[in-house]
């Protein structure tokens, strides 16, 4: 479980965690989003970046489904917090 590895509580940070250990999704990531590791990691704090993150969690449902089973965070909870925080739905 990402809390196992210093899970934040919060689903983004925790996403990019969950992302670092598939070398496949994430590099799917990359290609997807444009982002680079470095991009990435100065971007957390942003919120177009973190719309963005959200935004790319939510379209896949086989990926957002994984990464809640394995972190604990609610697929639901997830939309609500982008819907509230970022206005990206």
């Amino acid at each position: 479980m990402v809390e196992q590895l210093g899970g934040t509580g919060d689903p983004i940070a925790d996403f990019v965690v969950y992302l670092s250990a598939r070398e496949e999704d994430l590099t799917r990531f990359f290609a997807a989003t444009g982002y680079d590791p470095t991009a990435l990691r100065a971007g957390l704090s942003d919120l177009d970046v973190r719309a963005g993150i959200l935004d790319y969690l939510v379209s896949s449902e086989p990926l957002l489904l994984a990464f809640c089973e394995e972190t604990g965070h609610r697929p639901e909870a997830i939309a609500a917090d982008g819907a509230r925080n970022g206005g990206w739905m």
